[in-house]
C-alpha cells in the first residue's frame, strides 16, 4: 500500500494549523477503484481511516460486498485490466450525481492514503471552473489514437498517489469518454488507467499541473527511488530543481520520522557517513547533500528524543562543525549549517571537533552511498530528463521541481524491468551486496571458490548434540581419517588423539575468560534494565540464561577459533612424538654448542687416543651409519606426525570449537545465575508477600519525566512478543545449528 501503512505518522493538523482558503472537503468527490482480492485488506483499511472523514465517496468494483459501499460496474471483471472500465464508468456515475455541486473529483486506488486537510490546501491556487488535471510524482508515457497509432509522449501525474480532475474538465470529458476508450485507447495492451485519462485530457488540450505532496511510494521507496537517483546522479552546479527536490525530500523524511521520535535506520540512510563521503567527493556533492541533511535535522526541534545531547544528532553536528571550520568551505553551505544550529539551539563553537574528515582510515571503513561504482544510475536519470525535455509543449506549473519525472516503470521493456543491473543502481549498498551473493552460483568456478572461502562455514552440530559430561562427546564424535599414513603404520596411535585435544581445549579455556566476563556483564546489565518492573523471576532467569548463552558463544567463536586449531595441532604433534619416542628437532644453537664442546674434548684427549686409532675408526664408522639411518627414520616419522596432526586439527576444529563454546555457555549460565541471585530472591519474596517490587514507584516517577509513553517500562510480566526476542537468542546460538528445541535442551545441562 502506498501510504496506508504510514497513516499513523503522516502529519495531522493540530495547533497553529492554517486551513485551506478556497475549498472545503464537501467540494470534492472521491472516486476509489478496488477489487475482490483487496476488500478485506486495503479497501477496508481505506474505509476505516481517511475515507471515513469525507462526505462524497465511491468504491467502484464489479462485485458487491456487504461491508463496503460498493457501486457495482457490471462486467468490469476483477483483473488488472478491469481498472480501466471501473474508472471511466465510475467517473460517469459520479458526474451524473454531483455535476451541480462538485468542484473537483479525486481519483485513486484503494491503496492510497490521503491526508484530506493537506490535500485541500494544494487546491488553493487553482480555479475549478478551468479544465485542470492536478497531481504529482510525474511519469511519462506514450499516447495513442485508433488503438495502435502513437501520438506523442506526455508527462502525467501518478495514479498511485491519486490526482484531481476539475469540474470543468469532467464536463468536457463526460460526453466523449466512452468513445475515447472504445475507439482510441488500446485497453488490452496498455492497461494503465492513469495514463489513459491523462492522454484523454491531452487530446482535449489540457495539460497536467504538478504540485508537491503527491507521493507514489512509501517513505523508504521514495528515498530509494527519488533520493538515491538524485544523490547518485552526476551533479550540476546550476541544477536548482534537483537540489530543491532533495530539500523537500529531506524535510518530508524528517517530519515522518525524527519529528515523530522515530529513528532513520542506518540500513536505509546513514546520514553521518553520507556527509563524510560527500565532503571527500567535492563541493558539488556537498551542494546537494548538506541542504538535504539540514532539512532532515530541522525536525529535531519537534522531537523529544533527538535533542542535544542525543549521540546520533551530536555525531552528525560534530562533522558539520568540522566542515564549517574548513578554510575552503563554501559560504552558502556555512550559512546552511549556521541556520541549522540556530534552529536546534546549539552553539556552533561549542561542538567538539574530532577531525574525522581528515582521517583517511575512517573514510575507507564507512559504507559508501555516493561511490562512483554506483554512477551507472546517472545514465538512467539523464534518460528521464531527456524524456522531460522532449515534452516541451507540456505546461507545468512552477512547482514542478518538487516532484520531477523519475524512472518510468511502464515505459521500460520487460527485460529491463527485471534486470538486476538496472535495479541495483537505485538500491542501497547492502541490498546490492545481497543480490551479488545470490548471483554467485552462476559465476565461474574459480571466482565461486575464491568467494566461498571467505564465507563462514555452515554449522554441523546442535547444542543438544553434546552430553552433560562434555568431554564424553569428544571421544564419540571425533573424525579421524583411517587413510592417514601414520595410522597405517601405527594403528594404536588413534587411541592417543583424545588426550591432546582435550588438553588444547582446556588450555583455550584460559583465553576465553575475558569473553566470558564481557558476555556476562552485558547480559546482566540489559536484562536488569528490561526486567526492572517484571515481578516474574522465572522470566528473568530464563531470559538472562538465553542471552548470556548467545553472547558468550558468539564471542568465543570470534576470539578463540583461530588459535584453537594451532593449539590442537601443536599438542597432537608433541604427544605423538613422545609416544613414539621420536626426538624433538634440535635447535641450531644447541647443536653448535655441543659440537664445540666435543671438539675441545677431542683435542684434550688426542694424545691418549693415538694407540687406539684403528679400533676407534671402525667403531665410529658403524655408529655414523646407524645414526644416519635413525635420523632418516625420525625425520620420516616426524613428517607423518605433522601431516596427521594438521589433518586431524582441520577436520575437527568445528567440533572442538563447539565443545569450547558449550563449556563457556555452561560457565556463563552459572555466573549469571550467581549475579542475579539477589534479584530473583527479591521477586520470590514479593510474590510470597503479595506486594510490588520496591523499585516500582521510583522507576515510574523517573520515567514519567524523561521518557515518552511508547518506550516506558510497564509493571508486570513481559508480553510474548517481547519475550520472543530473548527466546530467539537460544534458538540461534552462533556456531550451532538453529533448533526450536534448544530452549528445552539447555536447561537440564546447567
Amino acid at each position: 500500500m502506498y501510504f496506508l501503512a504510514y497513516c499513523n505518522i503522516v502529519p495531522t493538523p493540530r495547533n497553529k494549523w492554517t486551513a485551506a482558503k478556497r475549498y472545503v472537503e464537501s467540494d470534492i468527490v472521491f472516486i476509489i477503484y478496488t477489487g475482490v482480492p483487496f476488500y478485506q485488506t486495503r479497501a477496508l483499511a481505506t474505509r476505516d481511516t481517511w475515507l471515513s472523514r469525507v462526505t462524497h465517496k465511491y468504491f467502484f468494483s464489479s462485485t458487491p460486498y456487504p461491508s463496503l459501499p460498493i457501486t457495482v460496474i457490471e462486467g468490469a471483471g476483477e483483473n488488472y485490466m478491469s481498472n480501466m472500465k471501473k474508472l471511466y464508468e465510475g467517473m460517469k456515475i459520479a458526474y451524473q450525481e454531483h455535476n451541480q455541486t462538485a468542484k473537483f473529483y479525486f481519483l485513486s486506488g484503494c491503496d492510497t492514503f490521503v491526508n484530506v486537510p493537506h490535500l485541500l490546501k494544494r487546491l488553493d491556487e487553482f480555479n475549478h471552473t478551468k479544465a485542470l488535471v492536478i497531481g504529482g510524482h510525474a511519469f511519462n508515457y506514450a499516447c495513442y489514437k485508433k488503438k495502435n497509432q502513437t501520438v506523442r509522449r506526455i508527462l502525467y501525474p501518478s495514479g498511485g498517489a491519486g490526482f484531481f480532475l476539475s469540474a470543468a474538465l469532467m464536463e468536457m470529458m463526460y460526453p466523449k469518454i466512452h468513445l475515447f476508450f472504445q475507439d482510441d485507447w488500446p485497453n488490452e495492451n496498455v492497461p494503465y488507467s492513469d495514463v489513459a485519462l491523462n492522454c484523454f485530457a491531452a487530446s482535449l488540450g489540457v495539460q497536467p499541473s504538478f504540485v508537491p505532496g503527491f507521493w507514489a511510494f512509501t517513505p523508504e521507496q521514495t528515498i530509494k527511488r527519488d533520493g538515491l537517483i538524485l544523490l547518485l546522479s552526476d551533479k550540476q552546479m546550476n541544477n536548482i530543481p534537483d537540489r530543491a527536490l532533495l530539500k523537500n525530500l529531506g524535510h518530508w523524511l524528517g517530519i515522518i520520522t525524527i519529528a515523530k521520535n522515530k529513528p532513520i535506520l542506518a540500513t536505509d540512510l546513514e546520514i553521518k557517513s553520507l556527509v563524510i563521503e560527500a565532503y571527500h567527493m567535492g563541493s558539488q556533492e556537498l551542494l546537494y547533500v548538506i541542504p538535504f541533511v539540514a532539512k532532515i535535522l530541522e525536525s529535531c526541534t519537534r522531537s523529544k528524543i533527538f535533542q542535544q545531547p542525543n549521540p546520533w544528532l551530536m555525531g552528525i553536528m560534530s562533522v558539520l562543525a568540522e566542515m564549517h571550520a574548513s578554510p575552503d568551505f563554501k559560504l552558502n553551505l556555512k550559512f546552511e549549517i549556521e541556520v541549522l544550529c540556530r534552529q536546534l539551539q546549539i552553539q556552533l563553537n561549542d561542538l567538539p571537533i574530532h577531525h574525522i574528515l581528515s582521517n583517511k582510515e575512517y573514510f575507507d571503513k564507512i559504507e559508501k552511498q555516493l561511490s562512483n561504482n554506483n554512477r551507472q544510475s546517472s545514465g538512467v536519470t539523464s534518460h528521464v530528463y531527456q524524456s522531460q525535455q522532449s515534452t516541451n509543449s507540456t505546461t507545468v506549473s512552477s512547482s514542478l521541481y518538487n516532484d520531477p519525472a523519475i524512472l518510468n516503470y511502464h515505459q521500460l521493456p520487460t527485460s529491463q524491468q527485471s534486470s538486476t543491473t538496472a535495479t541495483s543502481s537505485i538500491l542501497p549498498i547492502s541490498m546490492q551486496q545481497q543480490q551479488q551473493q545470490q548471483t554467485l552460483p552462476v559465476s565461474s568456478s574459480s571466482s565461486s571458490s575464491s568467494t566461498s572461502s571467505t564465507l563462514p562455514p555452515v554449522p554441523k552440530y546442535k547444542l543438544s548434540d553434546f552430553k552433560p559430561s562434555i568431554f564424553q562427546s569428544l571421544s564419540s564424535m571425533l573424525e579421524i581419517n583411517p587413510n592417514i599414513l601414520l595410522f597405517q603404520h601405527h594403528p594404536r596411535l588413534k587411541t592417543y588423539i583424545h588426550s591432546p585435544i582435550e588438553q588444547a581445549i582446556n588450555e583455550s579455556l584460559q583465553t576465553v575468560q575475558r569473553s566470558l566476563k564481557v558476555a556476562t556483564s552485558a547480559a546482566e546489565t540489559i536484562v536488569r534494565k528490561d526486567f526492572l518492573l517484571n515481578p516474574d523471576e522465572q522470566q528473568l532467569r530464563t531470559s538472562a540464561r538465553n542471552m548470556v548463552a548467545y553472547l558468550s558463544s558468539g564471542l568465543v567463536l570470534i576470539t578463540a577459533r583461530p588459535a584453537l586449531q594451532d593449539q590442537i595441532q601443536s599438542y597432537i604433534k608433541t604427544h605423538l612424538q613422545t609416544v613414539l619416542g621420536v626426538p624433538q628437532v634440535p635447535s641450531t644453537n644447541s647443536t653448535t654448542t655441543t659440537t664445540t664442546t666435543n671438539n675441545n674434548n677431542n683435542n684434550n684427549n688426542n694424545n691418549n687416543n693415538n694407540n687406539d686409532s684403528s679400533s676407534s675408526s671402525s667403531t665410529n664408522t658403524t655408529t655414523t651409519t646407524n645414526g644416519t639411518t635413525n635420523d632418516q627414520l625420525s625425520s620420516q616419522t616426524r613428517e607423518m606426525i605433522h601431516q596427521a596432526a594438521t589433518e586431524i586439527a582441520a577436520s575437527n576444529i568445528e567440533l572442538c570449537c563447539c565443545l569450547l563454546q558449550r563449556i563457556t555457555i555452561h560457565r556463563a549460565i552459572q555466573l549469571i545465575d550467581q549475579r542475579l541471585a539477589g534479584d530473583i530472591e527479591i521477586r520470590q519474596r514479593c510474590r510470597l508477600e503479595g506486594r510490588q517490587l520496591p523499585t516500582a514507584t521510583s522507576v515510574a516517577e523517573f520515567q514519567s519525566d524523561r521518557l515518552l509513553e511508547p518506550i516506558r517500562l510497564r509493571y508486570g510480566p513481559l508480553s510474548s512478543h517481547q519475550l520472543a526476542i530473548y527466546e530467539d537468542f537460544v534458538h540461534f546460538i552462533p556456531g550451532f545449528k538453529p533448533s526450536d528445541n534448544e530452549k528445552r535442551d539447555l536447561v537440564p545441562v546447567i
